[in-house]
């Protein structure tokens, strides 16, 4: 970081290390700071998100983590085809149909087991036709000579050709 001065104190940082986080964006979307003591604690709905210790002049080194919530929603809208596994095995990318079964039976969620071919697992498992058997065959030694051919060639080599 390098500090500069035009008559006022200006941090200019030409390619971060480390991620920056704004306090006045997070003061926006109602988040409460507090600073003091060298210390600084964002708080939202009377819930401590992140703690700070200043390092340097102007710099708060925030402790901060991702905090799973304890409720998920699976969906937020009702669908005519919620009900259907087929419907679930697509959300949940194309997961094994029982293994999607059982998870949702677990969250309590009922779902109509059918018997939906699903076309794009059956092309993601697919292999590629093999090649047709060849009507012309070598019967000796460099009777037929397969070459890649290419050029001229813009850029040099290493050798410089």
């Amino acid at each position: 970081m390098i500090s500069c001065s035009f008559g006022m104190n200006v941090w200019y940082v030409p390619k971060p290390g480390v991620n920056l986080f704004s306090l006045i964006i997070a003061d926006m979307k109602g988040y409460y700071i507090c600073a003091e003591n060298s210390q600084v604690k964002l708080t939202r709905d009377d819930i401590i998100v992140g703690t700070g210790v200043r390092e340097g002049k102007s710099l708060y080194k925030m402790n901060m983590h991702v905090v799973k919530p304890a409720v998920v929603c699976l969906t937020s809208a009702v669908n005519p085809k919620s009900d259907q596994l087929q419907f679930w095995h697509e959300r949940f990318c194309h997961q094994n149909q029982e293994y999607v079964q059982e998870f949702l039976h677990q969250e309590g969620v009922n779902v109509q087991l059918d018997e939906y071919f699903c076309e794009a697992c059956a092309y993601g498992k697919s292999h590629r036709q093999l090649f047709h058997s060849r009507t012309c065959r070598a019967s000796k030694p460099r009777e037929i000579i397969h070459a890649d051919v290419c050029g001229p060639m813009e850029e040099l080599s290493l050798r410089g050709m």
